[in-house]
């Protein structure tokens, strides 16, 4: 999974693009669930750590990524609501977070910070 953090911190924020999200919270924009990266190819769980709210313009959201197997979204199906004992199955494989990015609506990435282990 490193070499995909890698891959991710190379790539320019603004030529990281999400092309598939499945939301399993919601409050003004997406706050957990998992995505997939068309390029570099790769998929993550995602959760909102901070938000800024100001007043004349959308939110500002710092989602920490965790590295997801590939197959994820094949395991999870096209259900909106995906079958809580395989998101519970999943939820124990996964590390701990390796990237913060920043975002809006997960729409576009403006940012990207590795998480340091110290």
């Amino acid at each position: 999974m490193d070499d995909v953090v890698e891959r991710v911190l190379r790539t320019p924020p603004a030529d990281l693009r999400i092309d598939r999200v499945l939301v399993l919270d919601w409050y003004d924009g997406p706050i957990e669930g998992y995505l997939r990266l068309a390029d570099p190819v790769s998929c993550w769980k995602y959760k909102v750590i901070a938000v800024r709210r100001p007043e004349d313009d959308v939110d500002d959201r710092l989602y920490a990524l965790s590295a997801a197997p590939d197959d994820t979204f094949d395991r999870l199906g096209e259900d909106p609501e995906p079958d809580d004992g395989e998101l519970d199955r999943l939820e124990r494989t996964l590390p701990g977070p390796a990237l913060i990015v920043r975002s809006t609506h997960l729409a576009d990435v403006t940012a990207v910070w590795q998480v340091n282990d110290r």
